[in-house]
């Protein structure tokens, strides 16, 4: 197989080759080779199509474009109505929906460019990759419940009842949650791990194969792009009122296994589903804080109790230097449970 990154993600079903980011086999897609580069031309355009950096800062200025216009747009609807300053819990599944378009729209714009599918950016058919998903939020709950478990066991963490009453009231709160989480998933994972992870990646192989690192440019610069883009999740989450030092590094951590697991499968499907589990029995299921933020529609009442190096204090679980094992315990769960998926960065080295 080429060293180079393929401009073009093809169904393996019709190339009987691997690609990095794969759709799903089903998938139909047209593809069109890349016209060879030369003269100014080879300003713009590289071996692999359009150079990584101008891929990038087409990237932004589109979410720029339409994230202006998304804007004006809910202003002219709202027309006042919510007040400056305000975040109800009513917008929260809306404003995450708004945040995955704009980003995702501004994607597809550059791939219409760029020439290669949309779902080379990691978010192809979920035929197939169900399975993925459905594993990602079965991992994501049970790791924050045995986050919580071990807080509640050691005393560090303590249950007040329920704070919502009624069963039409539960239901109707925890699948506004869910939604909302999972709108938040897509987004984070896409704006993280899959438009800029799979264009860095490409700048920077290019970069290592001038240098004449030509075996392994894929995969270092995979985990080059990985660690950057991890140490930027991290600090994004510092704009969090009430996030804390212990949390941030947590976030950043957590971010780079969602690209081992990316590494994994060629898909943020996984990623995705545990992103949303995880706020959702965070936030609404435990009723803990997040970085310093209660949801008011929360299930039970928990209250942090002593030390809040190892209760997390108002930060939340995540503040607690607990999180160090929960984590170590969902980078064995990657590895023992994901298998290298034909197609994804992994199976081609």
């Amino acid at each position: 197989m080429s060293d180079e990154i393929t401009p073009q993600a093809k169904p393996i079903a019709t190339t009987g080759e691997p690609e990095w980011f794969p759709p799903a086999q089903d998938d139909s897609i047209t593809t069109h080779p890349p016209e060879p580069a030369s003269g100014i031309r080879r300003i713009f355009f590289g071996d692999d199509g359009l150079r990584a950096g101008w891929a990038l800062l087409l990237w932004f200025t589109f979410i720029s474009m339409i994230g202006r216009g998304v804007s004006a747009m809910v202003r002219l609807l709202l027309n006042g109505h919510v007040a400056p300053h305000t975040n109800p819990e009513w917008l929260t599944l809306s404003m995450s929906t708004i945040s995955f378009f704009v980003v995702a729209a501004a994607a597809l714009v550059v791939s219409r460019i760029e020439r290669r599918p949309w779902a080379t950016y990691g978010i192809g058919s979920l035929r197939g990759r169900a399975g993925e998903l459905g594993m990602g939020l079965l991992w994501g709950f049970v790791a924050l419940s045995l986050l919580v478990g071990a807080l509640h066991a050691t005393g560090y963490l303590t249950f007040g009842g329920f704070n919502l009453h009624g069963g039409a009231n539960i239901i109707l709160w925890a699948i506004l949650f869910a939604l909302s989480f999972l709108m938040t998933g897509f987004f984070e994972e896409f704006a993280f791990r899959g438009f800029p992870q799979f264009t860095l990646t490409r700048g920077i192989a290019g970069i290592l194969r001038s240098a004449g690192l030509e075996d392994r440019a894929k995969a270092v610069s995979f985990w080059i792009t990985a660690i950057l883009l991890a140490i930027l999740f991290g600090a994004v989450h510092a704009g969090n009122p009430g996030e804390g030092r212990i949390g941030l590094i947590a976030a950043g951590l957590i971010g780079f296994l969602f690209a081992f697991s990316l590494w994994r499968t060629g898909s943020l499907w996984w990623a995705i589903g545990f992103h949303a589990a995880w706020d959702w029995a965070e936030s609404y299921f435990y009723g803990t804080s997040d970085s310093g933020l209660v949801l008011p529609h929360r299930l039970l009442i928990t209250q942090p109790q002593g030390n809040p190096l190892y209760s997390g204090g108002t930060i939340g679980p995540e503040g607690s230097i607990f999180i160090v094992v929960i984590i170590a315990i969902v980078a064995a769960i990657i590895a023992l449970t994901l298998k290298p998926r034909p197609g994804s960065p992994s199976t081609e080295q």
